[in-house]
């Protein structure tokens, strides 16, 4: 697959239909089978259209999978372990050289985040499973059968469905379109992506939506579905006082957050009561043990509610849901982080050996029990794009520090208007949480201001309380997915959410609905960490969090974490 061949392909469809596209172009009117082209790719020296099938439509939006099989590879290339599905190589794959090499600028904006967090993807089980054998059985195009694919016609292929009996397979359709399982790394086995496309402002410019006749559909340029971000500057004023969330409101009817106090308010010293003081030995006014008193711990999974006290930290996690929407359940934790005034003690991240340059794959509740964490969550998964990079699969990393020390200076070369954006949440010894656009400020610069951490995965949740652009745009295009994120209310009160996700109990949320959650604790900063099947919440060494994927939760090099405790041996 070149670019170059490809972006002559794509400038000619312009040129010729952008004429057509002002008068015929429609919002498109799809039904279930029928057939587009979208994206392009080389085969026999040829640079062809992808045909795509209509396989579900979801009001402005349509998943499509490939009427063939357009090449084959192992889900994952042996030199590791299989970390599931949305940690493996042809995740990385396809969501880097296909996506880039396959789709102009214009034709990736129009993709949608599926529940894997990917914006190419292979079908589920379950989705195939609503179709007939036929319709499952695919053939493999020319090129994919002269580079390996099993098979002279019909192909086998993967689905993203990871087998429930072998930790190292992946359910494949076999040529008849039956299923089974199948070793990650078997190389013969065909790659069939799918897409969710977003219908809004697509043009049908030819065609009737039959396979010898498919549309042919041009997207808006880029720059009008994500408008970049201004950086973010420094707040100069008081943070506004902590909301006390209704509980007759809903997840996503966020209240307005009361005016912000004047710039030149005085301070007032951190106190912190607590809801749950009786359940608690007795607290001081600031709301910690006292001085010398034996750390507290109250676990109650029944009624979903952890907590934890020392003489310099707080903590309380409530398990929350939503049901009002029986098909779509909602689940989540929260955490409230209360760190006493002047108490050494920061939120940052923990390494399975204690250096981040060091760090090897380990099991996130493995991370926190080895550093014996009162309270973990996933971080920004940085070694991912590392990764990458040494794969040739080039990403830019983003500015990343640790203890103090710039480890990646390298920012994004565009505003994102995926995940991840790469913007910057840094984390300063007096407890602040600031963010930053992706390109607003470099990794030295931070460290001059006296940032110690930088997290780069985003994007901003919440800016002044309020919902970011970047945020709503990639919501708009997102479904609902298991997430993880961090907020401060105010320097020494932080608040940490895990949504849970596809699960019978809870099916995910989208940005905007999370960020509601942020916005409904009186949270002035929110951002987005690395969600999917790393999206955790771990309480004293132990997973408080269930996902689609809690039996192979994605390893981590780090964990971001606060409160080392004695408890944990």
């Amino acid at each position: 697959m070149k670019k170059s061949a490809l972006c002559l392909l794509l400038a000619g469809l312009m040129t010729l239909c952008c004429a057509c596209a002002a008068a015929e172009g429609q919002y498109p009117s799809l039904s279930r089978g029928d057939y587009l082209t979208f994206g392009a790719m080389r085969e026999e020296g040829n640079v062809l259209p992808i045909l795509w099938r209509v396989i579900s439509l979801d009001k402005d939006r349509a998943v499509l999978l490939s009427e063939e099989v357009l090449f084959s590879s192992p889900a994952q290339d042996g030199s590791s372990p299989f970390p599931g599905w949305e940690g493996c190589s042809l995740y990385a794959l396809l969501n880097g050289p296909f996506l880039t090499d396959s789709f102009s600028e214009d034709e990736q904006a129009a993709l949608m985040y599926g529940e894997d967090l990917a914006l190419i993807s292979l079908p589920s089980k379950e989705l195939l499973t609503s179709l007939s054998d036929e319709e499952r059985a695919a053939r493999g195009t020319a090129s994919a059968f002269s580079g390996g694919l099993y098979g002279e016609d019909l192909a086998p292929y993967w689905t993203r469905t990871e087998s429930g009996r072998n930790g190292d397979a992946l359910i494949r359709v076999t040529a008849q379109g039956a299923f089974s399982d199948l070793s990650v790394t078997v190389k013969n086995i065909g790659v069939r992506p799918m897409v969710l496309l977003s219908l809004e402002k697509l043009a049908v410019v030819s065609g009737d939506g039959s396979a010898p006749s498919p549309y042919q559909v041009l997207p808006p340029e880029a720059s009008s579905r994500a408008q970049r971000i201004a950086p973010t500057p420094r707040p100069t004023r008081t943070p506004a006082p902590a909301l006390t969330p209704d509980p007759t409101l809903s997840p996503t009817e966020a209240p307005a957050l009361s005016p912000a106090l004047p710039s030149n308010a005085p301070e007032t010293p951190r106190v912190f009561p607590s809801e749950y003081a009786s359940l608690f030995p007795t607290l001081t006014e600031a709301g910690f043990l006292p001085e010398g008193e034996p750390e507290f711990v109250h676990s109650d999974p029944e009624e979903g509610l952890w907590l934890y006290a020392s003489d310099s930290l707080r903590v309380e996690i409530v398990r929350k849901a939503d049901t009002t929407k029986k098909k779509k359940p909602k689940r989540w934790l929260e955490a409230e982080i209360f760190v006493r005034e002047g108490a050494d003690m920061l939120l940052k991240n923990y390494y399975p050996d204690g250096d981040p340059e060091t760090a090897e794959l380990m099991d996130e509740a493995d991370i926190a029990q080895k550093n014996r964490l009162v309270l973990a969550l996933n971080g920004d998964w940085y070694y991912y794009r590392v990764q990458r990079n040494r794969k040739k699969y080039t990403m830019s990393v983003g500015v990343v520090l640790r203890d103090g020390r710039v480890l990646y200076d390298d920012p994004a070369k565009k505003a994102m208007s995926t995940l991840p954006t790469r913007d910057i949440l840094a984390l300063f010894p007096d407890g602040r949480m600031e963010p930053f656009d992706y390109n607003a400020i470099s990794g030295q610069e931070l460290l001059a201001q006296g940032a110690y951490e930088a997290l780069c995965f985003g994007p901003v949740l919440l800016k002044d309380g309020l919902l970011t652009d970047q945020a709503r745009k990639i919501s708009d295009r997102q479904g609902e997915n298991p997430r993880s994120g961090i907020g401060m209310v105010s320097p020494g009160r932080y608040v940490a959410i895990a949504v849970e996700g596809g699960t019978k109990v809870s099916v995910g949320m989208k940005l905007a609905e999370f960020a509601d959650l942020f916005a409904q604790r009186g949270c002035l900063t929110a951002y987005n960490l690395n969600g999917g099947g790393a999206a955790n919440l771990i309480f004293m060494g132990e997973y408080l969090t269930e996902n689609k994927a809690a039996s192979q939760n994605r390893q981590q090099n780090e964990v971001l974490g606060i409160g080392e405790t004695g408890l944990i041996q």
